[in-house]
This record gives C-alpha cells, sequence and structure tokens, in this order.
C-alpha cells in the first residue's frame, strides 16, 4: 500500500497539471514556499489545510479531492482534464 502522503501529493501534482500552471506559478498564487510545495507534490509533506483551503478558493479544488481522493464535488472542467493517480 502507498504512504498517504504520497497518494494526495499525486493528486496535487495531477491537479496543478490540470491547471496547466507551474508550481513556481502555483507557489506565487497561494504564497507558498515553493520547496515546501515540491515536498507536498512529492510526498515527503503533508499538505496543510491552510494551503489546502488557499488551494480551494483559487481554484475550487474540494478538501475531498485533496485529502481522501472524492472526485465528485471538482468543478467539472478541471475533473474532465486531471489524470487520475
Amino acid at each position: 500500500m502507498e504512504q498517504p502522503f504520497r497518494v494526495v501529493g499525486q493528486r496535487l501534482a495531477s491537479t496543478r497539471e490540470a491547471l496547466g500552471i507551474t508550481q513556481a506559478e502555483l507557489c506565487r498564487q497561494l504564497r507558498v514556499d515553493p520547496p515546501r510545495w515540491n515536498q507536498y507534490e512529492l510526498g515527503k509533506r503533508r499538505i496543510t489545510i491552510e494551503v489546502a483551503l488557499e488551494l480551494r478558493l483559487a481554484y475550487g479544488v474540494t478538501l475531498d479531492w485533496i485529502y481522501v481522493g472524492d472526485s465528485s464535488g471538482l468543478p467539472a472542467r478541471l475533473h474532465k482534464r486531471i489524470i487520475f493517480p
């Protein structure tokens, strides 16, 4: 079984790619330190609720998607573009 942080990281990376933005752009938008975001995507660190909420506010990404993998609440435009891990 994969580590939970790694699975969340894969969802974060897939979501960012579906949004068509780089890590640097996303970090600027969310005001997150780039090395920290990289650790989130690599599954080396758990994304904080504060950053997850910023992602939700900026892009409509649901907390259920980020933490649990339930894609049913994602905006349709994003749902179609995500490559599911």
